[in-house]
């Protein structure tokens, strides 16, 4: 269980900062 919940807790991260990346960007434009 802990196994699979780190790597779910890590694609979550990932496709967070991806978004928050994308947010930045346009926030700057």
């Amino acid at each position: 269980f802990a196994n699979s919940f780190s790597h779910v807790d890590a694609q979550t991260a990932q496709s967070w900062l991806k978004a928050f990346a994308v947010y930045h960007n346009s926030r700057q434009n």
